[in-house]
């Protein structure tokens, strides 16, 4: 198998899966960030992919496995104002197990306005997440989708942990192995194209619309300096330059 590496720039947005043409593959991806805003991103590829520079009505299939991508993240703060101001495009605490996060340094700015996340009201919480004294402490590592209320309004934060031993975060991972044939998972959104579920594979089938293209779940916009570790192969070609990718863009500014 090749293995590809490619850098990216990132503008704080989400990621997408995309074939030029193509029809991508069986999906499995961990993501990690830093606080530079250059991405470091490595994709181990079956068939080996090229650019295209053909006309943009050419075809291509493709089949892609996205396997590991981690992340280290240093929390941006300014010197002015220490609290970390999150929205619904940025959303994303990280932390290490056992270790209490103080929710008084984080605010959720949202249609309700500006709340710290120490004064809003968080749900059901699952076993091994205590909040007590202001602050939330994991008893594991992993991500964690956790919903709350402010005022009469609800929202979401993520907070993803490591241990204290562990430099990076996974903040990303999956496998379509079990899934039955059909539609895209929950969390992934067809952008254009045709997409779905094929025997244990997401697949991207981009022969009759050029692209095909899938973003990941909304949480992991704002991410920044992550690495993408992905197999995926090329079924078939309408012509030979066509290609797929994992990149970076967002629901609005895939306009390749």
């Amino acid at each position: 198998m090749k293995k590809l590496y490619m850098v990216v720039m990132l503008l704080f947005v989400s990621l997408a899966v995309v074939a030029c043409s193509t029809t991508t593959a069986s999906t499995t991806t961990t993501t990690t960030s830093q606080s530079t805003t250059t991405t470091s991103t490595s994709t181990t590829s079956q068939s080996s992919t090229t650019t295209s520079t053909s006309q943009p009505t050419t075809t291509t299939t493709t089949t892609t496995t996205t396997q590991t991508t981690t992340t280290t993240t240093t929390p941006i703060t300014t010197t002015e104002d220490p609290v970390i101001t999150l929205r619904d495009n940025r959303r994303i605490i990280f932390g290490d197990v056992n270790t209490g996060i103080d929710l008084s340094m984080y605010r959720f700015k949202g249609d309700f306005g500006e709340m710290l996340l120490s004064e809003v009201t968080f749900g059901s919480l699952p076993e091994g997440i205590v909040i007590s004294d202001g602050s939330i402490t994991f008893a594991n590592k992993g991500i964690f989708h956790l919903g709350f209320t402010a005022g009469s309004a609800n929202a979401e934060i993520t907070f993803i942990t490591k241990l204290a031993v562990e430099d990076e975060y996974l903040v990303f991972e999956d496998s379509f192995d079990t899934l039955p044939d059909g539609p895209l998972p929950a969390g992934y959104t067809l952008n254009i194209g045709t997409a779905g579920i094929v025997s244990g594979k997401l697949q991207l089938d981009g022969r009759t619309s050029n692209p095909t293209r899938v973003l990941l779940p909304a949480y992991l916009q704002g991410l920044k300096n992550y690495i993408i570790e992905t197999d995926f192969s090329i079924l078939s070609a309408n012509e030979p330059t066509r290609w797929a990718s994992v990149l970076e863009c967002s629901q609005d500014d895939c306009l390749f």
